[in-house]
């Protein structure tokens, strides 16, 4: 099959363009066959997954959740509630120390009023980072 360019206007020279659509018709039948064998051939070819039992993993030791609540109390106050005990932002560190200073690994999750700024949750945030908690999360609702 050669394929030879012709100068000129004449009508009589070879054409030099390869049809595709034979071959895009070949590969979209090929498509819709291996489409519809695929799930056939996964569905009844049974997959075996041996699972541990449930005793056989000794448990983790679980630090219960802490739960830090922001909402605003005042004009320029901070009502903050650690697991629904009431404190401010300037009693934190203490109440953590009263408390007991809580590990590192120590999982917070912050619960904030969509009426406070940014910058008000994100201090609390670092006040929390600052005692020496890493693992902060934050609460979020879905709403519609």
């Amino acid at each position: 099959m050669a394929a030879s360019v012709s100068s000129g206007d004449d009508g009589d020279g070879t054409m030099s363009d390869i049809n595709v659509t034979p071959l895009v018709d070949v590969v979209l039948v090929l498509l819709i066959v291996f489409m519809i064998t695929i799930p056939a051939v996964v569905g009844s070819a049974p997959i075996v997954i041996n699972l541990p039992e449930p005793g056989s993993v000794s448990a983790v030791a679980d630090i219960p959740p802490m739960t830090v609540n922001i909402q605003r109390a005042g004009q320029n106050q901070l009502a903050l509630y650690i697991n629904d005990r009431p404190t401010n932002k300037d009693d934190l560190v203490t109440l953590f120390k009263t408390l007991g200073l809580p590990p590192e690994d120590q999982p917070i999750t912050i619960r904030a009023s969509q009426t406070l700024d940014y910058g008000e949750v994100i201090g609390v945030m670092d006040m929390l980072h600052s005692i020496g908690l890493r693992k902060i999360s934050i609460d979020t609702q879905y709403s519609e």
